[in-house]
């Protein structure tokens, strides 16, 4: 009865996928994801008061659309537009009403995720001190994540926020119901990124009208904090160094020093017997399949084929996407530098406008001077 969002893309890293971890450096059976958690993300307003900071995490995939709150509402006790469960927030923290992730069923390259946040406005001294801002984030049943700035408590979501959410049309019987399955606290290793983004969607066409430059983004210091007996971005039971090494095109250059060059890995216990759990697991699954008529094997390489023709067709359509982002960049840039040469070329006619008369005045000044005498 699962019914997903349209048109998702395909995921990268598949739990119907089998894997070889030395080879592909991955875990068989075993589906992946990148999460996205902020620990902030802000906006200083122009005059530097009412300015807003928010955290928030990115989930896919998407609850149905009767949970969801309209934009610029906030969500209501139950019933349609509850949004997600075990929300909790501070004092002066709210949820983020001005985007609950792109609607259901939107043509996105990346996914469409449901966007929860939220986070404290009305700030008048985001642009003129260091403000700290920290994110605890618990992986497991009893974890959770949750956001403090100046170590004041923003809001926060439990494990039970990443629950089943479903939906059935009773006025309507035999309609399929809407679902979305558990999902979990994330657990993957995660990169750090630190930037300025600007966008026409999130600021509109004035935040790259050329008078916000230049801008800067002071950081004092960043801080990761991991429990001792779990230390590390390669643990056994999520396995990383090797897959990225193996498709550096995807992810960059590395930054200097890596993490486990500073600070070695510490797996626990737990971690191991969880990555020999998944390989017994996919060992069963290989059975199962052999046992079976041939042909579901030839359907799982079809699928296998038109999963990974697809992930080529979105990162092909993503490629273009960001030819046509730098094009459009360029020619903006181009287009600022006209006008800001034009400008001076007004300028300057100005100011030979200007003196030009003066000069005419001294040099007839002096023919009257020189009649005089």
């Amino acid at each position: 009865d699962l019914k997903l969002p349209p048109p998702a893309p395909p995921q990268r890293i598949s739990a119907c996928q089998d894997h070889d971890l030395r080879e592909d450096g991955l875990l068989p059976f075993q589906g992946r994801g990148a999460t996205e958690l902020d620990v902030l993300e802000g906006a200083v307003t122009n005059a530097g008061s009412g300015s807003y900071a928010v955290g928030s995490v990115q989930l896919s995939p998407g609850v149905p659309a009767y949970f969801r709150p309209p934009l610029f509402g906030f969500p209501t006790a139950e019933g349609p537009g509850a949004w997600y469960r075990k929300l909790t927030f501070g004092k002066r923290g709210k949820p983020n009403n001005g985007w609950y992730g792109p609607p259901y069923g939107s043509q996105c390259l990346t996914g469409c995720p449901d966007a929860l946040s939220g986070g404290i406005t009305e700030i008048d001294d985001f642009h003129s001190r260091y403000w700290t801002y920290r994110m605890e984030w618990r992986t497991g049943s009893d974890g959770g994540v949750a956001w403090y700035y100046d170590d004041e408590f923003v809001w926060s979501m439990e494990a039970a926020s990443f629950g089943e959410y479903k939906i059935c049309n009773s006025s309507a019987p035999g309609a399929p119901c809407l679902r979305t399955p558990k999902r979990q606290v994330p657990a993957e290793p995660m990169s750090l990124v630190m930037n300025t983004a600007i966008g026409t969607w999130n600021g509109g066409p004035t935040a790259l009208d050329g008078k916000h430059w230049p801008a800067s983004l002071w950081v004092d210091y960043v801080r990761v904090w991991q429990k001792e007996e779990h230390t590390g971005c390669d643990p056994p039971d999520y396995p990383t160094a090797a897959y990225i090494e193996k498709h550096a095109d995807l992810y960059g250059e590395p930054a200097k020093p890596l993490g486990s060059e500073t600070c070695p890995p510490v797996y626990p216990a737990s971690a191991h017997e969880h990555a020999k759990a998944i390989l017994h697991a996919a060992d069963g699954i290989r059975s199962e399949f052999h046992l079976k008529d041939s042909r579901v094997a030839a359907d799982m390489q079809a699928a296998e084929a038109n999963a990974q023709k697809a992930q080529a067709e979105y990162r092909a359509a993503w490629k273009e996407e960001v030819k046509a982002a730098e094009a459009a960049a360029a020619e903006a840039e181009a287009e600022a530098k006209k006008l800001q040469d034009t400008a001076k070329t007004k300028a300057r006619d100005a100011r030979h406008a200007i003196d030009g008369p003066r000069l005419i005045d001294g040099d007839e000044a002096q023919r009257e001077q020189r009649g005089q005498r």
